[in-house]
């Protein structure tokens, strides 16, 4: 991890927390290495990085698909509409299924209403407006 970012030594913590079964956001869990990890964040801050290839994430995908779990099918789901969308974790976690639009024109696909303008100002204390993805023209 020497000359690595700091979100590398998080996911390296979070990484070995979830291989282990243990709580990741628990004090208990790991208390040194978090500490050390505060301090590495101020020396050097994190930056943009780019987003993983494809590749991985049907990669990692198709991994949570193979554990024949729920909560992991729902976490397959979730990564690749993250992925394809360039959704934040908050915004995905607000969606209901109201925000589900069904199939209409012939066109096959269920599309996803994000940020449906006036539910839910954005970090900037405003509204965004809403967009449709999974629309094919």
């Amino acid at each position: 991890m020497e000359g690595g970012s700091a979100s590398v030594g998080r996911l390296a913590i979070y990484g070995t927390a979830w291989a282990l079964e243990l709580p990741p956001r628990s004090p208990q869990t790991f208390p040194k290495a978090k500490r050390a990890l505060l301090g590495f964040s101020t020396v050097r801050p994190e930056h943009v990085r780019d987003p993983p290839p494809e590749q991985c994430v049907w990669l990692l995908a198709r991994r949570m698909l193979d554990q024949n779990r729920w909560d992991y099918d729902l976490g397959a789901a979730f990564t690749l509409v993250a992925f394809d969308t360039y959704c934040r974790a908050s915004e995905l976690l607000t969606l209901h299924r109201r925000h589900v639009l069904s199939p209409r024109g012939g066109n096959p696909t269920w599309p996803l209403m994000i940020g449906v303008q006036g539910e839910r100002p954005a970090k900037n204390k405003q509204f965004d407006q809403g967009v449709i993805v999974g629309i094919h023209g």
